[in-house]
């Protein structure tokens, strides 16, 4: 069903409820506009059922029917909004507190580490959020195993209790964004969780980092402060 535009004060003499009042400009103006379907537009503009559809009340038809089509469209772009904007990158400069929570002095104001996890941190920017979630989780089964980067498949696909389907959706995500995969190793399907440059998994730093600190994973993984490497707030 087609809608037609219907005027709350008529648009030329002899309409439904012309005001004489009202210019040519005010009478064409939105705010003397509104949508409804065809059969009820015919009904309002019959000038024998004016007293019934007072300007008034087609007022506050009009603005009950644009309310609810802006709540409408705001549900929309909330539901479709990509959450991966939501946080802006802050970048490691110096790795001091990352240094002294892993115990690794090579990497305080390494270059190639700082570039390496600069670059891992723009890539977690793209990744969407339940797959971080399911990144993070991987990599704490894989420091319990021995700090690996793989592992079986068929592990991981019981240890999560989540369908092949998923798990092969979410390794897809991950290798999407040069992440992760899922890949054969020597006949074995196994899940796996890419290197930084030049070295070192990165989720199992942050692990590591936020154990040894007392910090939240979900500063570095969600808000992206990775600042928080180079010196505790």
């Amino acid at each position: 069903m087609l809608g037609k535009i219907a005027h709350i004060h008529a648009a030329n003499g002899g309409g439904a409820r012309f005001d004489a009042s009202l210019d040519e400009e005010a009478r064409r103006a939105f705010e003397n506009l509104f949508l409804v379907c065809g059969p009820h537009h015919d009904i309002i503009d019959d000038l024998n059922r004016e007293a019934e559809f007072p300007a008034e009340l087609l007022r506050d038809y009009k603005r009950r029917h644009e309310t609810r089509f802006q709540r409408a469209e705001h549900e929309f772009l909330e539901r479709y909004t990509d959450k991966t904007r939501d946080a802006t990158p802050i970048y490691p400069v110096t790795l001091d507190a990352l240094a002294d929570a892993l115990e690794i002095e090579e990497i305080r104001n390494c270059p190639d580490d700082i570039a390496g996890i600069t670059e891992f941190v723009d890539k977690l920017a793209r990744l969407p959020r339940a797959t971080r979630t399911f990144a993070i989780e991987l990599a704490a089964r894989m420091r319990d195993h021995g700090g690996n980067n793989r592992l079986p498949v068929d592990d991981v696909e019981e240890a999560f209790e989540i369908s092949l389907a998923d798990l092969k959706r979410q390794l897809d995500i991950l290798e999407h964004h040069n992440l992760g995969d899922a890949d054969d190793h020597f006949g074995q399907w196994v899940a796996r969780l890419y290197e930084r440059d030049p070295g070192g998994n990165p989720f199992i730093e942050i692990l590591e980092f936020c154990e040894a600190t007392g910090r939240s994973p979900e500063e570095l993984l969600f808000e992206l402060n990775f600042a928080l490497y180079d010196r505790l707030e």
